[in-house]
């Protein structure tokens, strides 16, 4: 039987929870399983997730301390 994670990250004002999932996500892939990362924040361009099995949400937003679709921030 083989090895499965499912990684869930988000990040709101920073890339550092998503910079972290990455790292784990690569390392369980080294060691033969099989990983998904779902991301719920903006797509960032400083980490690498080349390579990874990404589902991107449609990210979330902080507004007024009330989250919501960043589709809808203004």
């Amino acid at each position: 039987m083989s090895r499965r994670a499912l990684i869930v990250v988000t990040h709101l004002l920073g890339v550092g929870h998503l910079a972290r999932a990455a790292l784990i996500a690569r390392a369980l892939a080294e060691r033969g399983a099989e990983v998904r990362l779902v991301s719920g924040g903006r797509p960032s361009e400083t980490v690498d997730l080349a390579g990874l099995d990404l589902v991107q949400l449609p990210p979330g937003a902080l507004r007024r301390h009330r989250l919501q679709d960043a589709a809808h921030e203004r």
